[in-house]
């Protein structure tokens, strides 16, 4: 009998073995004051020094629309296709910024936290939740400024607004799963860190948010546009846009983003606890 065996047999517990699954979400979901909590304070002391505070979060989305709208709509003429193109822009920069700004959150969210970490015993999937959540306290409010802009451009309420609330259920799903995924990442390889900007900028410019899709099928082809409708974050910008512009919802688009989002949550969560007990060393 190995001294492991020997000692469950007296009751003892063996500190390195993993946590049962289901014993973890229950911690988890204890510690949801916290998680809830902290996200609004790590917010008001970014912004609060400013003199117009929590207002630039929805003003850097609107301005880089504006940029953009100068840019790409008018000087490339990307607007081309598109019976709305500033509400399809604004819909795009802010459903994209949620995104962007869950994943820059969540670079850095296990090495900031280590002295917590190291006096607290907690569930450490607790820190890239709450650093999603935040991220989403910033996104709600972009929300109400899309409908506003879609009303003001005369796309009027409708049913199909309600939409907003699934589609951003996925899209914090898939946050919070790449999240996960890159905060683990960020703990093994401190590089990332740089390298993270420039990625998504590619991805800024390669996953629609600028653009229409048929911009790709006119320029690089079928087969190009068959792999670009497979991209999850033109798929989770399609899951607002649809409603807001009044276009036909794609039933197709919403099955791929759910299983994106089921997808990278799984093995985010899977694969981020895998280290649960070693993100407190080095």
């Amino acid at each position: 009998m190995t001294d492991t065996k020997a000692a469950a047999r007296q009751g003892l517990i063996d500190l390195n073995a993993p946590e049962p699954l289901v014993a973890y979400v229950r911690r988890l979901w204890a510690m949801r004051d916290f998680v809830t909590t902290l996200p609004g304070a790590s917010l008001r002391g970014q912004l609060d020094a400013h003199r117009l505070g929590r207002l630039w979060l929805l003003l850097n989305p609107l301005l880089y629309s504006l940029v953009y709208y100068v840019v790409f709509g008018v000087l490339f003429d990307t607007r081309r296709g598109v019976d709305n193109f500033p509400v399809f822009l604004v819909v795009g920069v802010f459903a994209y910024r949620f995104t962007q700004r869950s994943v820059m959150a969540s670079l850095q969210t296990v090495h900031r936290n280590r002295d917590l970490m190291q006096t607290v015993s907690f569930p450490r999937a607790a820190l890239p939740i709450a650093a999603v959540l935040g991220e989403l306290l910033v996104h709600v409010p972009g929300l109400l400024v899309m409908a506003l802009i879609a009303t003001v451009t005369r796309v009027g309420p409708s049913p199909a607004w309600l939409l907003i609330v699934p589609a951003t259920i996925v899209q914090t799903a898939f946050n919070l799963g790449l999240a996960l995924l890159l905060s683990r990442a960020t703990f093994q390889v401190r590089d990332l860190q740089q390298v993270a900007p420039h990625v998504l900028r590619v991805l800024l410019y390669v996953s629609g948010v600028l653009y229409p899709a048929e911009l790709v099928a006119r320029r690089a082809g079928t087969t190009a546009m068959a792999v670009f409708e497979t991209n999850p974050v033109w798929l989770l910008l399609q899951l607002y846009r649809q409603p807001l512009l009044g276009d036909p919802i794609d039933g197709a688009a919403w099955l791929w983003a759910i299983g994106w989002a089921v997808l990278t949550l799984g093995v985010g969560f899977v694969w981020f606890r895998r280290r649960e007990r070693s993100y407190t060393d080095g």
